[in-house]
């Protein structure tokens, strides 16, 4: 009998190895998503690099060309209601 046990205690502590394997992947280790991590998992903060997020100054944009003139068929001339900052109303020409 006590060979059995053995043998089952190596079996048993084979599987418990192969579980904590598992239990360690994460998304940086394995394909796993991200939004697969656990919420104890947290990831390096980066060193700030000093510039602003977004497009740098001087950076070319990647924006649509516009039509040439020959080619549009009619030009809307679109005036916003109000006032983006203040939400006032706006009438005729307002600056």
């Amino acid at each position: 009998m006590p060979a059995a046990v053995h043998a089952l205690v190596l079996t048993l502590l084979g599987r418990l190895a192969r579980v904590e394997e598992r239990l360690k992947q994460t998304s940086r280790n394995s394909s796993k998503p991200p939004s697969s991590d656990p919420p104890t998992l947290t990831r390096p903060v980066r060193s700030p690099s000093g510039r602003k997020t977004g497009g740098q100054p001087g950076h070319p944009g990647h924006g649509r060309e516009l039509k040439p003139v020959e080619e549009v068929d009619r030009i809307v001339d679109a005036k916003p209601a109000a006032c983006g900052q203040c939400g006032s109303l706006l009438l005729g020409e307002d600056p």
